[in-house]
């Protein structure tokens, strides 16, 4: 459900990031409603990540999922949430509704420091 892949920039209706030490979340005020969703997140320096993401629908919780990832300073990496066919149609049915939660969990390869964030998203429609 969950993978980690390099980012691409794109600066299209951004949102403040979502920051604790070296460690960022990142992505738009709103992710569009679709089966595959991509929030950018980057570590300032080389770190081991663990995420967990839970989308909460009208009447139903999905997650929470893990993944983890070990990212190199400063390059952005996309954290891709792919859904089911039953759950992306209610997220389009129910968008106004559904919230992602993003939490991250960083840990420095060089200090061994623990950093810890988390974004929540709301939805525009499909």
């Amino acid at each position: 459900m969950l993978a980690a892949v390099p980012a691409f920039a794109d600066q299209t209706s951004r949102a403040a990031p979502v920051t604790d030490g070296f460690l960022t979340i990142a992505g738009p005020k709103k992710l569009h409603a679709s089966p595959s969703l991509r929030v950018p997140i980057r570590c300032s320096v080389e770190c081991d990540t663990t995420a967990f993401t839970k989308l909460t629908l009208d009447d139903e919780v999905i997650g929470p999922d893990k993944v983890t990832s070990h990212l190199p300073s400063g390059h952005p990496r996309n954290l891709i949430v792919t859904l089911n066919d039953a759950a992306a149609k209610d997220l389009e049915d129910h968008f106004g509704l559904a919230r992602l939660r993003i939490g991250v969990w960083a840990v420095s390869s060089d200090t061994q420091a623990k950093v810890h964030a988390v974004k929540v998203f709301r939805f525009t429609g499909p």
